[in-house]
Order: structure tokens, then sequence, then C-alpha cells
């Protein structure tokens, strides 16, 4: 995985260092990008699942999303500034010490790892009341 990472922050450098609207140099490099950041989405849900540990959940949703943001940005008729996709690669390093973070620190808990539960002002109001003719109401409409 951290291979992955370094060789994903090196492609959004090189995409960063291209002149706008170069797309001979983008095609390859984009789709070569989109394989390493798929490989590294795989490999943080393997991780979640042979640790048991939920935090890592939060990571592949942020690679995804700066996967389809810089598919975004290069199907822009205007290209974006270079700064863009420097910024992505700073992002992808960052992702990775996170990463980095959860595989070698020691968690402090043995089993599963789960999310904090939410408080209960941020919970949903599920309570109910039954009438006598079976039917459910929210306990705010009586």
């Amino acid at each position: 995985m951290a291979e992955e990472f370094r060789l994903a922050a090196e492609d959004c450098d090189r995409l960063a260092a291209l002149p706008p609207g170069s797309p001979i140099a983008v095609g390859p490099l984009y789709n070569q990008l989109r394989n390493r950041m798929k490989l590294i989405e795989g490999t943080i849900r393997q991780a979640a699942y042979w640790r048991q540990d939920a935090r890592w959940f939060r990571i592949g949703p942020l690679v995804e999303e700066l996967h389809q943001r810089i598919g975004n940005w290069l199907r822009l008729k205007v290209k974006p500034s270079p700064r863009v996709f420097e910024l992505c690669a700073i992002n992808m390093r960052m992702l990775h010490k996170v990463c980095e973070a959860h595989r070698t620190q020691a968690t402090g808990k043995a089993g599963t790892i789960l999310p904090a539960p939410l408080t209960p002002a941020a919970r949903p109001d599920r309570s109910v009341l039954v009438r006598p003719s079976g039917l459910l109401v929210p306990a705010t409409v009586q």
C-alpha cells in the first residue's frame, strides 16, 4: 500500500507538471493513476477486514472522492491550475501517513475496533406510540 500511495502521489505531481490541455500525456497517466487508486481502495478494504478495524473505512471514501475529483478536473474543457494536482499529491501523502499510523500504532484494544456511538443528541428520535389499533405513530404526533 505504501508503494502505491507513493506512486499515486508521483502521478499527481506529473499531472501538475504537464502543460494545460496536453491530452496525449494525460490519458495514459490518468489511467495509471486510476488503477493505482483502485488498488489502494481495495487494500484499505482488506486491511479493515483482516484487522477488524473500522477506522480504515474513513480513509477509503477519501481516496475514492479524490479519484473522482481528479477525473472531473481532467474532463473539464478549461483545465484547472497545476496547483490543484499538487494539492492532490499532498493529500495522497497525508492519507499515506494516516494509513501508516493505523497500521503501526498500538490501538490499546483487544478485538474488533468499532466507531464510537453517536451521542443521544446526534441520534434521530425513534420513539413511537402504539395505538390500540396497532398503528405505529411517532411520539411527537399524538
